[in-house]
């Protein structure tokens, strides 16, 4: 068009288009210049909604940890109430002729045992030193051949500790029973079956404590054991 504007000597069509070129030129670089300020603006709005969301979903989260916190917190206090209610209602008081022993309560000293295992032992293992742990063993059969127990000398008079603390006793051996299982250096020398097949009025000085014929068992018991477990230097000979 503006060749044959130029052929015609036409001058004043050729500045008219000259003029609307320019006017379209221009027109075009401010759309395009709206359809950015357009896309900053819509990409600073969702950014907006994003922020938002992610706020309201932080806040979501942060009341939900504080209610688990709350939860965690309450089972916590409830826990402890229970224990101090067990402690009160709950525990061993054994009244002997000569001697008052002091008041237990189970669960707890069990997890003050295994607390003290776990915090102790591994010491042990650092400096290649084996342990071995025997049981809590009173005078009356356990594992086998108790309905001999009805005969013992023993048994009339001492069954107020039978009956008190016989639960008690055998949950902290098989508490021992469970760690030894926990560490390769630990072991468990179980006497209770020893002196099971032995005659147990002659095993006992008294309700816990082995008598001269029992200490030789679980001694002879005890020197066996280190041998087979390669303990001695005597056994790598």
């Amino acid at each position: 068009e503006r060749g044959f504007l130029v052929a015609e000597g036409d001058v004043l069509g050729i500045e008219r288009l000259d003029e609307r070129y320019r006017i379209e030129q221009e027109t075009q670089e401010e759309n395009f210049r709206l359809q950015e300020q357009q896309t900053e603006a819509m990409f600073r709005l969702q950014l907006r909604f994003q922020e938002q969301a992610l706020r309201q979903q932080i806040r979501v989260l942060g009341e939900a940890l504080k209610s688990q916190l709350a939860a965690i917190e309450d089972n916590r206090q409830e826990r402890i109430a229970r224990l101090k209610q067990k402690k009160k209602q709950k525990y061993f008081n054994f009244e002997g002729k000569r001697k008052k022993y002091d008041r237990y309560e189970g669960e707890e000293m069990l997890e003050m045992v295994r607390a003290v295992l776990h915090r102790e032992l591994p010491l042990y293992r650092e400096h290649n030193i084996k342990v071995i742990l025997m049981p809590i063993d009173p005078f009356y059969y356990q594992l086998s051949n108790v309905e001999k127990n009805p005969a013992l000398k023993k048994w009339k008079t001492l069954q107020y500790i039978v009956k008190a603390a016989r639960d008690l006793i055998f949950s902290f051996n098989e508490l021992l029973i469970e760690v030894s299982h926990e560490y390769n250096h630990v072991f468990f020398l179980d006497t209770r079956s020893i002196m099971d097949a032995q005659n147990r009025d002659e095993t006992h000085a008294d309700h816990i404590h082995y008598s001269s014929r029992g200490n030789k068992l679980a001694a002879g018991a005890l020197l066996e054991f280190m041998i087979q477990h390669d303990m001695l230097p005597q056994s790598r000979k």
